[in-house]
């Protein structure tokens, strides 16, 4: 992570750059980092590929977030979007203890994914959005677990599994929708809405095959 363009990007927010710690992942869109003590901040990437993908619009972006806190409240993880002139930045609780999904833990979340499912397959119909259940670090191990025919290799690290009350539950951690709508209209890059459509239709095949599930 490149501590200078992280610096002067929170310039344009009233947030302080030295409250950015360690790097906890780093995804194809966004640097995600502790911030303080129990939260962490995701800040967009400036990178050659994000150019042409284009950054998420902020305005879609708390759009996304509404619809969200609508439909899937309970397993939403707390979120703020902080916008200004430059772009966005999200800051959510930090879960101890999350671990991404896969075949081992499945089982134990398996009903609220379901249930997850089920509500996401409403938001595609009368949105034309769907959450990303992979991420972009889970969807290249999964395609490896297919290629290697190898279960255990697949997982998605957009939805965390967390104990809750002594029961294992989902957060959904990436608030930012896929775009579906079947026809391009312009109002995200060309490769990022070729991208979202065609990873959505492998992430159904991938779960229905390595989950059980379909979706």
């Amino acid at each position: 992570m490149n501590r200078v363009y992280v610096a002067e990007y929170l310039r344009h927010f009233d947030l302080n750059a030295e409250d950015v710690g360690e790097v906890v992942s780093e995804g194809t869109q966004h640097y995600t980092c502790r911030y303080r003590t129990d939260q962490v901040i995701k800040i967009p990437k400036d990178s050659i590929y994000m150019r042409t993908y284009r950054p998420l619009h902020q305005q879609a972006l708390v759009r996304d977030l509404d619809i969200l806190n609508a439909r899937l409240q309970p397993y939403l993880l707390p979120t703020q979007i902080h916008c200004s002139e430059r772009g966005y930045v999200i800051i959510q609780d930090f879960l101890q203890g999350a671990e991404n999904i896969t075949t081992t833990n499945f089982e134990a979340v398996k009903a609220d994914f379901q249930q997850i499912a089920k509500i996401n397959r409403e938001i595609v119909r009368d949105y034309g959005l769907s959450l990303d259940y992979f991420g972009s670090i889970g969807f290249r191990q999964t395609i490896l677990a297919s290629l290697l025919r190898d279960k255990r290799r697949a997982l998605m690290t957009n939805l965390l599994a967390v104990q809750e009350e002594g029961r294992y539950t989902i957060k959904i951690v990436d608030v930012n929708l896929s775009e579906l709508r079947f026809r391009y209209r312009g109002q995200v890059g060309l490769l990022h809405w070729l991208v979202d459509r065609t990873a959505f239709h492998l992430s159904r095949g991938f779960i229905r095959d390595h989950f059980g599930i379909w979706v």
